[in-house]
């Protein structure tokens, strides 16, 4: 869960993304997030695998997408706590991280989604 008093926590906090096949394939060959092709901001990322598995259901069932692959992250809680968040897509809590941070973010590419 995300900590109630965000300003006062140290370390890092996790991130979690649903990316389709080819964002999956741009973080393959890069070992990076890169600048979305449509992004104007940044990539929304949530605060829960569940999150991110939600988002991916919905899509994958109520868009017809390709299916998604979870990728995880971590950004510092310095920087998580001057992120808003928002809640998208049914009750899923998201943040948009800057395309200027994105090189920072070292993706881990995760074997399976939480059930949402």
């Amino acid at each position: 869960m995300v900590p109630l008093d965000r300003r006062g926590t140290e370390g890092r906090v996790a991130l979690y993304r649903a990316v389709q096949p080819r964002e999956l394939a741009d973080i393959q060959e890069s070992g990076r997030f890169v600048r979305g092709r449509s992004s104007i901001e940044g990539k929304y990322f949530t605060t829960t695998a569940e999150g991110a598995a939600s988002y991916a259901k919905q899509a994958f069932y109520g868009l017809g997408d390709d299916a998604y692959t979870l990728v995880r992250t971590e950004v510092s809680s310095r920087i998580f706590s001057e992120l808003d968040i928002h809640t998208v897509d049914t009750n899923v809590p998201s943040v948009i991280i800057a395309e200027e941070v994105l090189p920072l973010l070292q993706p881990e590419i995760l074997n399976s989604f939480p059930i949402p």
